[in-house]
């Protein structure tokens, strides 16, 4: 039988985050929906569908990030609104072999689907004193 070595941060009920606005997740891919990728008009990679991407020194960075802030920070895409976490179906991690602690939050999607949510631990907010709405990040990153 497969066994998985895979180490997946997944939240719990005390898992806390505070956006420092460091800029981070502004170096990553987002996949956009359609809604999103017409409303970013011109400022989308068709191919990637993802924002353009632009050099800010060696990096490569959101065509929306200037200096270290998001210009368009209340009418940001889901994926961005979201990070550090995403949402993934319970089925989904078992099927991976990952282990899922007792402890980890589950939410159910809209469709009775039991969700788990993930993060990245290198994000500097988490741990940070703010509260997450974990049904919002379920349906922000759940149907992509």
């Amino acid at each position: 039988m497969y066994t998985s070595k895979l180490d997946i941060d997944f939240v719990k009920h005390s898992t806390r985050f505070k956006c420092t606005r460091c800029a981070r997740c502004c170096s990553l891919d987002v996949l956009l929906d359609e809604d999103e990728i017409r409303k970013l008009g011109e400022s989308v990679d068709l191919k990637w569908r993802t924002t353009k991407k632009l050099f800010n020194g060696s990096s490569l960075v959101c065509c929306f990030l200037k200096a270290k802030t998001c210009t368009i920070y209340d009418k940001r895409p889901k994926l961005c609104r979201a990070y550090p976490f995403t949402a993934i179906s319970e089925n989904e991690v078992r099927k991976l072999h990952a282990h899922i602690p007792s402890s980890a939050v589950r939410v159910l999607g809209k469709d009775g689907t039991s969700f788990l949510i993930m993060y990245d631990d290198e994000c500097p907010g988490i741990g940070k004193d703010g509260a997450v709405d974990w049904q919002e990040i379920v349906d922000l990153t759940a149907d992509r």
